[in-house]
């Protein structure tokens, strides 16, 4: 069965069958899908209306995240950028992140 991400809201009909999404800006994708794409939200037990997020960790009086992978890395203006699941959330919170942000993740950054 394909990945499915989710829920995003339906921001246009530019058709019968084709909708436009809108989705994490941090996605590089096209954000116009034929309706055989799309499935209906259903809510789910386990999270219910709405998907929390795990609370962050306090370290030291700050808040860590825990990093499940690094899905991603790219070169900006020599500096390397790497992109963050997030131990907890959904694909669709990912993030693009310095080194510097993630001094206590270096494990993974190996």
């Amino acid at each position: 069965m394909p990945k499915q991400e989710g829920p995003f809201e339906i921001i246009d009909k530019k058709s019968p069958l084709v909708f436009k999404l809108r989705l994490p800006p941090q996605w590089k994708i096209h954000d116009t899908f034929h309706a055989s794409l799309l499935l209906p939200y259903t809510e789910n037990f386990l999270y219910g209306r709405h998907h929390e997020r795990l609370p962050p960790d306090l370290d030291e009086g700050e808040e860590t995240y825990e990093v499940e992978a690094i899905v991603n890395h790219k070169l900006i203006r020599n500096r390397f950028h790497y992109l963050v699941k997030w131990e907890g959330y959904l694909t669709s919170e990912n993030t693009w992140e310095l080194p510097k942000n993630l001094e206590k993740a270096t494990d993974i950054l190996r």
